[in-house]
C-alpha cells in the first residue's frame, strides 16, 4: 500500500508547473499539501488524503522522507480515511517538520517527526478499535 511518492528536484517551479498538467489532465488529481518558498518548498498532488499521491520536493528533503516515512504509509492512509481532521492536521504538522528543517534545528526536526509519527499510530489504534473500521 502506497501512502504517497516523494520525488526531488533542483528546479520546483518547472517541477510544480509539469505535476499540475500532467496529474491534473490525467487523474483529476490537484495540490492537497503546500509549503515553502517557490524555489525550495514541498508540494503534494492528489484526490485526497486517504488515496494515494505525489509529492515533490528538494532532493535533500526527498530523501530525508523516503528514509524516515516507510513504515507509517498504512497508518496514515487509516488516519486520512477515517479521521476529519487529519488533513489539517498533517499539513500543519509537516509544516513545522519542514520549518525545523530550513532553520537547520535537527534536534527540533526530529522531536516533530517523532511527534508526528507517534500521533498518526495514536490515531490509528483508536479508530481500529471502534466501531467504524469494523
Amino acid at each position: 500500500m502506497i501512502g504517497y511518492v516523494t520525488l526531488g528536484s533542483d528546479n520546483m517551479p518547472r517541477a510544480r508547473a509539469y505535476y499540475d498538467e500532467l496529474l491534473g489532465s490525467s487523474v483529476g488529481a490537484k495540490r492537497i499539501m503546500e509549503f515553502g518558498d517557490e524555489e525550495h518548498g514541498f508540494t503534494m498532488w492528489g484526490t485526497g488524503f486517504d488515496k494515494p499521491g505525489l509529492a515533490v520536493t528538494n532532493p535533500v528533503l526527498s530523501a530525508l522522507v523516503e528514509n524516515t516515512s516507510g513504515n507509517t504509509v498504512r497508518a496514515r492512509l487509516w488516519r486520512g480515511r477515517l479521521d476529519p481532521d487529519a488533513d489539517a492536521r498533517t499539513v500543519t504538522e509537516h509544516r513545522l517538520i519542514y520549518e525545523a528543517i530550513l532553520d537547520r534545528d535537527s534536534e527540533r526536526a526530529r522531536l516533530r517527526a517523532a511527534a508526528h509519527i507517534l500521533g498518526v499510530e495514536d490515531a490509528v489504534r483508536a479508530l481500529a478499535s471502534s466501531p467504524a473500521v469494523s
